[in-house]
């Protein structure tokens, strides 16, 4: 995974040497025209998560340059992940010329959380004992108990459109899928051998068979 980001790393920086497209307008100003590329790096923190790395970058089209500093579309893209092993991988566009007065905007996006808190259904009416949290529990050893594995693809496509004025109509489509299972203890030795949560609701069919993935 590691070489994945260095990789994406080279290929921005190698985006960044590219000249921005852009022409001088009678009064002096520049005006931006065809494609730009705005790459960064993406630093972060969670405590939950750990320290976040990675790269994006924002791909701009300007047309001729006739609707600066406004742009034709757009397209960002973003690759990073977090210490403690989650994940992500997202690519959106906003387009405002491919609908006439209108926009166009799509989102896909993919989570990956190999270490996902899990405390039970109900929110503050779920049982919940600290010492689980704490490690004590396990003698001095990490505790897994509040832990499980969950991954996510979403996919969300949208378009406006004026009809007068102030006046616009929107209409979107979302496409979810999750995918949840216990604690990979292979991956966290720490925590082999520890019951979880998650095992303990579908012990008892808290969490039916058929809802378990």
């Amino acid at each position: 995974m590691r070489r994945v980001f260095v990789l994406l790393a080279m290929v921005v920086a190698a985006f960044s040497t590219i000249s921005a497209a852009k022409r001088v307008a009678a009064d002096g100003e520049i005006i931006k025209t065809g494609w730009n590329f705005g790459p960064l790096p993406v630093v972060g923190f969670d405590s939950d998560l750990g320290f976040q790395y990675g790269v994006c970058c924002d791909f701009f089209n300007y047309g001729d340059g006739s609707d600066y500093p406004s742009y034709k579309f757009k397209i960002n893209v973003e690759a990073s992940t977090y210490t403690k092993g989650s994940s992500i991988l997202r690519c959106y566009g906003d387009f405002k010329n491919l609908i006439p007065d209108g926009k166009f905007f799509y989102d896909i996006t993919y989570f990956n959380a190999p270490k996902f808190g899990f405390y039970g259904y109900n929110g503050f009416a779920s049982p919940f004992d600290a010492n689980y949290i704490a490690g004590t529990a396990q003698a001095d050893a990490k505790s897994g108990f509040n832990f499980m594995k969950r991954s996510q693809f979403r996919t969300v496509v949208s378009m406006m459109k004026n009809i007068r004025g102030n006046l616009n109509w929107a209409a979107s489509l979302a496409y979810y899928h999750i995918s949840i299972g216990q604690l990979d203890t292979d991956k966290f030795d720490s925590y082999a051998g520890q019951s979880t949560l998650y095992e303990l609701y579908r012990y008892h069919n808290l969490i039916r068979e058929n809802e378990a993935e």
